[in-house]
């Protein structure tokens, strides 16, 4: 049986269970948590607040959040590069992105290698340096993750 929904309050107080409530599920910028409870109707108030409010209390921290999506595009095998880009288009840029891509537990080569991995053993190299490329990776992660798969191949 289902509870019935609570009516619509544009309050501080509705806002942060809204917040708490989407961060407890996982990081957010503060960018894309201003998004999403816009669009739950909060007037931009109301969101100023709670934002600031959240930030007060460190529920919602620019560092914490570009360190958690850097480890997460990582593990799909997205580069530095892509990362960086969707950082900026969340608004954070300079010294967090930059801190959140050097994170000494994230090893971009291999990233890329596993990247690598996943492509068709058919294509051809420059077809795999291309795709490697359009996921962020740089040439010299590139070069080691090919010369890597060519090692693999001949043992």
């Amino acid at each position: 049986m289902k509870r019935p929904k609570k009516p619509f309050e544009d309050t501080l107080a509705a806002a942060l269970e809204a917040a708490a409530s989407l961060l407890a599920r996982r990081e957010h910028g503060a960018r894309e948590l201003r998004q999403k409870l816009s669009r739950k109707g909060y007037s931009s108030d109301v969101l100023d607040e709670a934002l600031e409010t959240l930030q007060q209390r460190d529920w919602l921290n620019e560092s914490r959040y570009a360190a958690f999506m850097a480890r997460h595009r990582a593990g799909q095998a997205r580069g530095p590069r892509w990362v960086s880009a969707e950082l900026s288009a969340q608004g954070i840029e300079g010294e967090v992105c930059a801190a959140a891509l050097n994170q000494d537990d994230i090893d971009w080569d291999e990233a890329c290698l596993r990247a690598a991995r996943r492509l068709p053993a058919r294509d051809p190299e420059p077809r795999r340096r291309q795709k490697l490329y359009a996921r962020g990776f740089d040439a010299e992660q590139i070069d080691a993750a090919l010369a890597a798969l060519a090692a693999d191949e001949l043992a």
